[in-house]
């Protein structure tokens, strides 16, 4: 299990609080890593640009919800992966429209 410095703790409560200082804490620490991980996930940084920010704007919207440090870390990845996920589909959907499409021409 890990441990969290005071730092983080003292932010998590914070967060949690509503503090906006403590939500930048966490978005600077996590910002880059939910970037690159939708990145490898979708190929369009762009769009994995637009899922972080959503994520991190679900973050501070259901900071309520959180019940533990390492749940941030946790909510993040688990919501920018459903929406890479997402995205997949949409992309595979229009794709398949798209071939329909030309076909009949």
């Amino acid at each position: 299990m890990q441990d969290y410095s005071k730092t983080e703790l003292l932010n998590f409560k914070n967060l949690k609080a509503g503090n906006e200082k403590a939500f930048e804490y966490f978005f600077n620490k996590y910002y880059s890593h939910i970037l690159g991980f939708c990145i490898q996930f979708i190929y369009d940084k762009p769009k994995s640009a637009g899922i972080t920010q959503d994520a991190f704007l679900n973050l501070w919207l259901n900071k309520n919800k959180i019940e533990k440090v390492n749940g941030i870390e946790s909510f993040l990845y688990t919501f920018a992966k459903s929406k890479c996920l997402n995205a997949i589909r949409h992309n595979q959907v229009k794709e398949r429209y798209k071939s329909k499409i030309l076909n009949k021409k």
